[in-house]
This record gives C-alpha cells, structure tokens and sequence, in this order.
C-alpha cells in the first residue's frame, strides 16, 4: 500500500507540473530550454545565420565600412545585439579596431569542439557560431586557410515570451498532462493487496 502512495504521490506531481506548462505560469522561457527546445529558438538562429552571411557577403564591396553599417542598422530596427569577436575573444568594434580585453567566455568557446551554441542569459536568446574563412575572407586574411576558424559571430535576441508559448509547446504538454493522469488512474484503480490475497488463495 505504501508503494502505492508513493507512485500516487509522484504522478500527481508531475501532473501538476505538466499541465502548469500548457498555461503561461512562470518560470517563462527557460524553464525547460536544458530538457526541450522549442522550434522558436531554431528560427531565431536562421535568422542570425542569415545576418551573418550578409554580413560577410558584403566583404566583396570596396568600402568595408558598410559592413559595420550594416550591423548597426539591423541592431536598430530588430533589438538584437550583434559582436564579432577574434580567435582570442576580443571584441572587434570595427576594421582595425579591437577591444583590449579578453571575452573569457568567447576564448573558452573557441577552444571548444562545438562550432555554436545557444543559450537563454538574462531573458534574451545568446547564439554564438563559428566564423570560418571563406573565399571573400582570404582576399584580405591570405595567411588563412579555407574553412579555418577565424573568430566568433554572437547575436543577443530579445524573446517573446507569448510567441514562445504557442501551438507547439501546449501540444507537447497536454499529451504529456494525458498520459501522465492516464497513469495516476491506472495507479488508483490498483489494489495491491488484493492481488497478494488472490496469491495466497490459489
């Protein structure tokens, strides 16, 4: 009987718990982020991936300062905060100029094997990539190789809690909320004790 509590005990638990995530009850945006991670995170990194590239393809204008531009402009009409770092983690503000301080984070990442990583920090989505060299890159870095790592691209997204909390993400925890009281039903409707009785009697 008492092994019965305590799985009645854990199932309404977790029942609470699944069906508190089909509502818009805090913690918001990272509370399961290290379990599960929403299709939203994913377009978000497009997106950076996509101002990236443009970033780089504008490497083959005359006037390289245009790429900064750029930046900034995207900075301003998105809320998304955008840096380039060196292969020591220095932040580079603009060509030729770097910050003198070292990023310890950026420098741990780049000596890392993944090539990005995302992350929620302080209720805003941190997606640090790779920059590899490419072929517009060796025109001005030629003591680079081909695909050699050259520094890192982060871009700091403002998130929208209410998009986050869409469809996809009450789907999963209304399944999960059924299953697990599909559970809880079956734990309450088992007798334990009649099922030793029945043994007993045979």
């Amino acid at each position: 009987m008492k092994g019965k509590i305590f799985l009645m005990t854990i199932f309404s638990i977790l029942l609470v718990i699944s069906l508190s995530q089909v509502f818009s009850i805090p913690p918001y945006q990272k509370d399961i982020f290290s379990v599960y991670k929403s299709g939203y995170f994913s377009e978000l990194e497009k997106s950076s991936l996509i101002i990236q590239q443009a970033f780089f393809t504008l490497m083959t204008t005359k006037n390289k300062s245009i790429q900064w531009i750029y930046l900034k402009e995207v900075e301003k009409k998105t809320s998304i905060s955008l840096k380039l770092y060196d292969r020591s983690g220095r932040n580079i503000i603009s060509p030729g100029d770097k910050n003198t301080k070292t990023d310890e984070k950026i420098k741990g990442f780049m000596r890392g094997n993944a090539s990005q990583i995302g992350e929620i920090i302080d209720g805003r989505y941190s997606f640090i990539t790779q920059i590899k060299a490419e072929k517009q890159c060796l025109v001005c870095h030629r003591n680079k190789k081909k695909n050699a790592v050259m520094g890192a691209f982060v871009s700091n997204h403002p998130i929208n809690g209410f998009i986050y909390y869409t469809s996809e993400r009450i789907i999963l925890f209304v399944i999960l909320s059924i299953l697990t009281a599909s559970a809880l039903f079956l734990i309450i409707r088992w007798d334990p004790d009649k099922n030793i009785k029945e043994l007993f009697d045979k």
